[in-house]
């Protein structure tokens, strides 16, 4: 007797299951990964500042996303002049931003922070501001990339003005035969008036 197969029955044959490798890593759909950062002046009296000046800027690096990030970095510059909320400006001086910890896996929710340190120049407190960028770049698990950028302004630097110096005048010179006698004949002259005025006080009471 010849064995039927299973379409001789009506069915057509069963489909083995798909397999998955366990180290593919798919990005759930409408699984949102996000990096953002925060930039803020802790120097704020610009009036005070001279060439030389040290400014200050805190950093605050957060993962407000659902997915963990990898590759976290951060860069900042400080450029002359003034910027606007997250404006940033091109050229300027790179500042290597000094970060307690950078974590390798960046979880969802999590913070790190960095400072700042800018020595202002002639340039700076000439343009009047300054404005730091600050960036922060990182990637999830399939390798997007994503970053923030941020801004802070330290305002108010001015020139110094020069110091003032008081003008003393010269001291008074005399010389010469006839100034010396104009000079005696003046510094007599009230003696002799008091004396003149004693003589006729005297006469007066004699008679």
């Amino acid at each position: 007797m010849t064995a039927l197969g299973p379409w001789s029955r009506g069915r057509p044959p069963l489909a083995k299951p798909a397999t998955r490798s366990p180290k593919a890593t798919l990005a759930p759909t409408g699984i949102v990964s996000s990096i953002a950062i925060t930039d803020e002046a802790t120097t704020t009296d610009g009036n005070k500042l001279v060439e030389g000046s040290s400014v200050e800027f805190k950093l605050v690096i957060t993962n407000d996303g659902v997915t963990t990030l990898e590759g976290t970095a951060v860069a900042s510059s400080v450029a002359a002049g003034s910027g606007t909320g997250t404006q940033t400006r091109s050229g300027g001086t790179a500042v290597t931003p000094q970060c307690d910890s950078v974590p390798v896996d960046f979880q969802p929710g999590d913070s790190f922070e960095c400072s700042v340190t800018y020595v202002l120049t002639t340039a700076d407190i000439v343009a009047g501001a300054i404005t730091n960028t600050a960036t922060a770049t990182a990637t999830n698990a399939v390798g997007t990339e994503v970053s923030d950028t941020a801004s802070a302004e330290v305002s108010g630097l001015q020139v110094p003005k020069p110091p003032v110096t008081e003008t003393v005048p010269p001291p008074l010179s005399i010389t010469g035969s006839s100034q010396w006698a104009g000079l005696v004949a003046a510094l007599l002259l009230p003696a002799g008036l008091l004396l003149v005025l004693r003589r006729r006080s005297q006469d007066g009471s004699r008679s």
